[in-house]
C-alpha cells in the first residue's frame, strides 16, 4: 500500500451537471502531484486521465451525497472505485469515502477536508 500523503488539497468547483476536482498532494514515494478531473452528476459517463491512465466515471446524486463510480485502466488491470462526497458541519467539512476493488483485492479509505 502507498503511504498517506503528507499534505493534500482539493479544489472543487460545482456547477450542475459538472464537478471539477483539482487534487494537489505531497507524498514521499510519489513526490508532488497535481491531478485535474471533471465528473458528471447526471449519470452520463465521463473520461479522465489520471497520471497517464484512462479512467471512466459515472456520477450521480444519492440525496445530498455525490457518488462517483469509476473504472481506472492500469497495466496491472482494472481498478473499480466508488467515491462518496458529503458535506457536514453546515458545509464546513467535506467527507469523502472511497472503496477500491481490483484483482489484488479491495480496500476502503475515508478522508476529511476542512473548507477554506
Amino acid at each position: 500500500a502507498l503511504p498517506a500523503p503528507s499534505k493534500q488539497t482539493r479544489t472543487i468547483t460545482h456547477k450542475e451537471p459538472t464537478v471539477k476536482i483539482v487534487t494537489e498532494q505531497s507524498a514521499g514515494a510519489t513526490g508532488d502531484t497535481k491531478i485535474e478531473t471533471t465528473f458528471p452528476t447526471d449519470g452520463k459517463p465521463q473520461a479522465n486521465n489520471v497520471m497517464g491512465s484512462p479512467m471512466s466515471t459515472v456520477g450521480s446524486w444519492d440525496g445530498t451525497t455525490l457518488v462517483l463510480k469509476s473504472t481506472l485502466k492500469t497495466d496491472g488491470g482494472d481498478v473499480s472505485m466508488e467515491d462518496r462526497y458529503s458535506l457536514t458541519d453546515g458545509g464546513k467539512t467535506l467527507v469523502m469515502t472511497r472503496s477500491f476493488a481490483s484483482a489484488e483485492g479491495s480496500t476502503a479509505q475515508k478522508m476529511t477536508f476542512a473548507k477554506k
